[in-house]
């Protein structure tokens, strides 16, 4: 397919190629979506748009040619990728970015392997830390109930479906596991292959990580509960709950444990008791 040409007004923002990249994976993170395209496939790709943020069901990617977009669809679609067949196709409505944005973002991709994060991913920001709770200025925000202080402290993905929360600590466990190999090859070097052997037949783990198990009851199930002793914020008196602050003000907030769904009734009822 000959490359298009873009109008005469258009040049200064061009409508770069885009290759919509579907079918993938279950778990998978930015930055290792973006090393399968740039390093093992080497298809030297850009502006990464993961629509829905981690674990993304579509990705689109961008391209600098019509030439460089039809060859990336030819080696990204059947591809398999951890288990997946990946699927590729031209963008319906690429997107258009100026060329100074396309150089910030090159810029950024190529120091984000940390973080897999882009200037263009911040549409998906939405003041979560990257294990899915609030981050912690949000935590403690004085504007905040004391209920919401405490769950944002001791159940910070109290607001997500328990579908979506099994599903981000399975994305944790599988990151953890990454960490721990890459860790294991660097004190070890002697390793290294074994692990990789491991990899290829565990879905890019060290081992085989199983799916996280889904509680029969998702609420109530805190059996050993560590209170403290202070004062309470709203009546002044004496409490037992959960710590509120720390001892700058010169005193030691404590709220109940009322409001956390984890707590059971009877350990709620019995920290009330005088």
């Amino acid at each position: 397919m000959a490359e298009e040409e873009h109008p005469e007004h258009d040049r200064k923002q061009p409508r770069f190629y885009q290759v919509d990249v579907r079918n993938l994976p279950k778990y998978y993170t930015m930055p290792d979506f973006k090393k399968l395209i740039n390093k093992t496939l080497r298809l030297n790709g850009f502006n990464f748009k993961f629509y829905g943020g981690q674990n993304s069901p579509l990705v689109s990617v961008c391209f600098n040619s019509g030439a460089e977009m039809e060859n990336a669809i030819l080696v990204i679609k059947n591809y398999v990728w951890r288990k997946k067949v990946l699927s590729a196709q031209k963008s319906a409505r690429p997107q258009k970015i100026s060329e100074s944005h396309k150089r910030t973002i090159d810029m950024v991709d190529d120091n984000d392997e940390g973080n897999g994060r882009s200037d263009v991913d911040d549409d998906n920001d939405n003041d979560e830390d990257e294990d899915g709770g609030p981050k912690k200025m949000q935590r403690m925000d004085p504007k905040l109930s004391d209920t919401d202080k405490l769950r944002n402290a001791f159940i910070p993905l109290w607001k997500k479906e328990y579908k979506d929360q099994l599903a981000m600590k399975q994305m944790q466990a599988w990151r953890i596991f990454k960490e721990v190999a890459n860790e294991l090859k660097k004190v070890n070097p002697t390793l290294t292959e074994w692990i990789e052997q491991q990899k290829n037949l565990h879905d890019d783990m060290p081992c085989e990580l199983l799916d996280v198990r889904h509680g029969n009851n998702p609420t109530g199930y805190r059996n050993h509960c560590v209170f403290n002793i202070g004062l309470d914020p709203k009546t002044e008196q004496a409490s037992v709950g959960f710590k509120l602050n720390t001892y700058i003000n010169g005193f030691k907030a404590i709220a109940q444990p009322d409001g956390l769904m984890h707590i059971p009734e009877k350990i709620i009822v019995a920290v009330k008791v005088k």
